[in-house]
């Protein structure tokens, strides 16, 4: 008597409370599951990443694109390039053959194989392709550099000098010609000739050290 509302028995208390244990085990399994994908996401972002480096992309993408456009030497050319740059020679130097089939005095083909070769210690092979790019572009200034400064090592001095003075003759401000020059004079024990040559180092490069200790030495 007296009493009103509605009396909650004990079992319809469980019964509720059952329900609430229930929504809050479901939160929590649904969080688990989120928090799972996101974990599994970034680590495929991850995995991707390692795999793909931006040497790896640009090698993708230039071989779908030489795939596309198989006569075009420029193209292969970078990609050939960009197999160098990765230090993957084999597929370089076959992409590098394959412009040299089409065009066989093609120069970043030659002195890029060359420079490969060199690296290989393949030195014969690189004087060879060298010395043909020098023959058939007298005074190329990276192919000088190269040439002349393997001839240097040879102590071959006059053919450095000869190699270094064509290139000279077209670029005189290329300090590394005059100092591959100025080696070679010195080796040859031509002493006032090689300090007017590192002096001519100089003239371009004032602070160059290298240049500097020779005069120091010479005298």
């Amino acid at each position: 008597m007296g009493e009103t509302g509605v009396k909650v028995t004990s079992n319809q208390k469980v019964t509720s409370n059952k329900k609430f244990i229930s929504g809050s085990q479901l939160v929590l399994i649904l969080l688990i599951l989120v928090s799972i994908m996101t974990v599994l996401t970034f680590k495929k972002f991850l995995d991707v990443g390692m795999v793909m480096s931006p040497s790896e992309a640009e090698i993708k993408k230039l071989t779908k694109i030489v795939n596309k456009n198989p006569n075009s030497l420029d193209l292969r050319l970078k990609l050939a390039y960009s197999f160098q740059k990765a230090k993957r020679y084999d597929e370089a130097i076959t992409q590098y053959n394959e412009v040299l089939n089409v065009d066989n005095g093609n120069q970043g083909a030659l002195y890029n194989l060359a420079v490969i070769a060199r690296e290989q210690r393949e030195f014969d092979e690189a004087l060879r392709l060298l010395s043909t790019l020098i023959a058939q572009n007298p005074g190329h200034i990276l192919g000088s550099i190269e040439l002349g400064d393997m001839y240097l090592q040879k102590h071959e001095y006059d053919e450095a000098i000869r190699v270094v003075d064509a290139g000279i003759k077209n670029r005189p401000s290329v300090i590394e010609l005059h100092y591959i020059k100025a080696r070679a004079l010195e080796g040859k024990e031509e002493y006032n000739a090689a300090v007017a040559e590192y002096r001519e180092v100089l003239r371009y490069f004032p602070d160059h050290k290298k240049a500097l200790e020779a005069i120091r030495r010479i005298y």
